[in-house]
């Protein structure tokens, strides 16, 4: 029971930080439902899956200090990429966005696809589960496989309660403000991923 509390509250302050992440929630959710958030959680979820097991069953041994550079590179540019896709998008806003569909862009697997790549492309995703995530999952095992699935599972239940309350929130949100508010939400969106990523790149090029 320890376990299975300290890692859904672990995961319900992280996941409510602000992040490439919950802000992809709120960008998705505007003017849907928080079903949005479910299908985010979910591939947030999956991509956090095999790093459960691998830390678990110990074949995760790197030097963080030796990869993280790379990770900040890479994770920086991929946010930047997907920043200006974001501000692209925000031209191409009218009222039919807000008739509850999207063209069909808004699938299930496009969302379970956005979330996992999203999660990955933050590098700070990865050295949390080598730091935090490692000392949890060493107290977990104490408890054997059981003691990992409990914790896998309290620490996903976590994120998917905040992402899909501020799915939630930010659907009412999209609804009242109307086109012009969602255009500005997805400026404000996609020029805070952008910044988000560069300050990972910049972080990386005073390293290398």
């Amino acid at each position: 029971m320890e376990i299975a509390i300290a890692s859904f509250t672990v995961a319900f302050s992280g996941a409510a930080a602000p992040g490439p992440l919950l802000l992809t929630v709120m960008r998705e959710s505007a003017g849907q439902d928080l079903r949005v958030g479910g299908w985010l959680s979910a591939g947030h979820a999956l991509i956090e899956l095999p790093v459960v097991l691998l830390l678990g069953v110990g074949l995760l041994r790197i030097d963080t200090n030796l990869i993280m550079p790379w990770l900040e590179m890479l994770g920086g540019t991929a946010l930047i990429a997907f920043g200006l896709l974001t501000l692209r998008a925000s031209a191409a806003v009218d009222a039919s966005a807000f008739a509850g569909t999207r063209g069909g862009k808004l699938t299930p697997l496009r969302l379970v696809l956005l979330g996992g790549i999203t999660s990955a492309s933050n590098p700070y995703w990865t050295l949390w589960w080598l730091t935090v995530g490692v000392a949890y999952i060493v107290q977990a095992l104490i408890l054997g496989p059981l003691g990992l699935l409990v914790f896998y599972i309290s620490h996903i239940a976590g994120d998917a309660v905040v992402f899909m309350s501020v799915s939630a929130l930010t659907s009412k949100g999209g609804r009242a403000l109307g086109s012009r508010g969602y255009r500005a939400l997805l400026v404000v969106t996609g020029l805070a991923l952008i910044l988000i990523g560069a300050s990972y790149a910049a972080s990386a090029l005073r390293v290398v």
